[in-house]
């Protein structure tokens, strides 16, 4: 990842402008390593958090926290009926994922359903949680159909859903139908992949 000067010179930024910007570089720099130190992350995950959070940086809708909320509440009540293994976490929620290269990826699902408690510590979670759940805004929609998309399979994640209150449907990635998408609409039974008999309508 290039240093803010780095990208300062490659965009030829003229040498007044660069002399006056030395201090706000050595500032964030300082800030920056403060940082890491404080929240106990490499510089690495310090970056990879800065860029998720100026990616999202928006205004989160009433019913995108509903939509969250109602999910969340019947799947964790689902895991507790029926005394399982496995946790849910709602953003904001940490997630590093590794592709086939190894290459890191930091992300924040809306929704996180993991069943492997050793991937899971006070940062976060290490590796694919086992089903994740993304609520589409106006601004997230390009990164939730496409990007996080091959992303998450990509990094082994079992189960993706796409719910998008706009349209009122919910698109369904699993691993075990070779990730082919099935299509419901909100109001109808969504059967989970994950689990057996649970079935959730989103209303």
């Amino acid at each position: 990842m290039e240093t803010f000067r780095e990208v300062c010179i490659r965009l030829d930024i003229g040498f007044l402008l660069q002399k006056q910007l030395d201090a706000y570089i050595r500032i964030n720099e300082a800030l920056a390593l403060y940082l890491t130190q404080i929240c106990n992350l490499s510089l690495f995950e310090f970056h990879l958090r800065i860029r998720v959070i100026l990616d999202s940086y928006v205004i989160i809708s009433t019913k995108h926290q509903k939509l969250i909320s109602a999910l969340h509440g019947k799947i964790y009540n689902y895991i507790e009926s029926h005394n399982g293994n496995c946790e849910i976490i709602p953003a904001p929620f940490a997630v590093f994922l590794k592709d086939n290269d190894e290459n890191e990826s930091y992300v924040e699902p809306d929704i996180s359903v993991i069943c492997d408690p050793d991937k899971i510590d006070d940062k976060g979670c290490h590796g694919s949680p086992d089903w994740i759940i993304e609520i589409v805004s106006s601004s997230s929609r390009k990164m939730d159909y496409s990007r996080k998309q091959f992303l998450y399979l990509e990094a082994g994640v079992l189960e993706y859903w796409i719910v998008d209150p706009i349209k009122e449907t919910i698109l369904i990635y699993r691993q075990s139908e070779d990730w082919v998408p099935l299509f419901a609409r909100f109001g109808e039974k969504v059967k989970s992949g994950i689990y057996d008999d649970l079935e959730i309508v989103i209303a």
